[in-house]
């Protein structure tokens, strides 16, 4: 694969990633607003807890997915991933539709396919 296609493709998973809709008690709110609004929120409130660095270490993780090196970029990924595998552990309800599970299908076959076809 050219490089070109390899950045259009994280584009792609980056994206799909920031529009799952996560679960909430009475709306689904998408994955892209928390992972961006919670930090200021918690920094405004000067709350400097758990939640705030998950979050940093999400945003960092988007940073990391596009270095050139494979084991890096997939530390992105999984970096990236974490504040909203820590959102579903802590939510009560989990009722999850289908703007929740498109993009993570989306997300996981390209994930697989840059990592079967970058050296």
């Amino acid at each position: 694969m050219n490089k070109y296609k390899i950045i259009f493709l994280k584009i792609i998973s980056i994206l799909a990633l920031l529009a799952v809709f996560v679960p909430g008690k009475k709306f689904d709110i998408p994955y892209g607003f928390i992972l961006i609004l919670t930090p200021f929120e918690r920094i405004m409130e000067n709350d400097l807890s758990l939640d705030l660095l998950i979050h940093v270490i999400g945003i960092s993780g988007l940073i990391l997915i596009f270095l050139k090196n494979k084991i890096i970029s997939t530390l992105g990924y999984l970096l990236a991933i974490f504040p909203l595998i820590m959102i579903l552990i802590n939510s009560n309800s989990l009722k999850f539709s289908w703007l929740f599970w498109i993009p993570v299908l989306i997300l996981i076959i390209i994930f697989t396919v840059l990592l079967k076809n970058r050296t």
